[in-house]
């Protein structure tokens, strides 16, 4: 997905012994914050994986962590969520994208991919303009 681009690549995560494994842009902090470490539509693209359901687990937190994002989210970027199906109900039957995000046509993968035996699914959406 990122061959060839010449791009920059920023990793977040809560845990401080996780910087380790991320770049050097990695910032410590719950993802609920990243307005605080980004400006306004600063990121083409966010993967949201391995949150949703493992540590952000009440409805009312995960629609604060989609609107943090969609705040330092370009108009039109790319929202990829991996969530687990037997974790919680599915993100958008919750509404947590509810006009911050629709559904991406565009993705190489469609709008959801899913993987035969597991329970681990991809969501792909594209920021609203609002």
């Amino acid at each position: 997905l990122f061959a060839g681009r010449n791009g920059s690549f920023t990793t977040m995560d809560v845990n401080p012994s996780m910087a380790v494994w991320g770049t050097a842009d990695h910032i410590v902090g719950p993802i609920q914050e990243i307005p605080r470490f980004r400006p306004p539509g600063s990121f083409d693209g966010v993967i949201l994986n391995g949150v949703l359901g493992y540590g952000v687990d009440d409805p009312a937190e995960m629609r604060r962590t989609v609107e943090a994002i969609h705040a330092v989210l370009k108009p039109g970027g790319l929202l990829a969520v991996g969530w687990n199906v037997d974790m919680h109900a599915d993100p958008g039957s919750l509404g947590l994208y509810g006009g911050l995000f629709a559904p991406c046509d565009t993705s190489p993968w469609g709008r959801r991919l899913t993987f035969d035996s597991e329970t681990h699914v991809y969501d792909f959406l594209t920021r609203s303009p609002n």
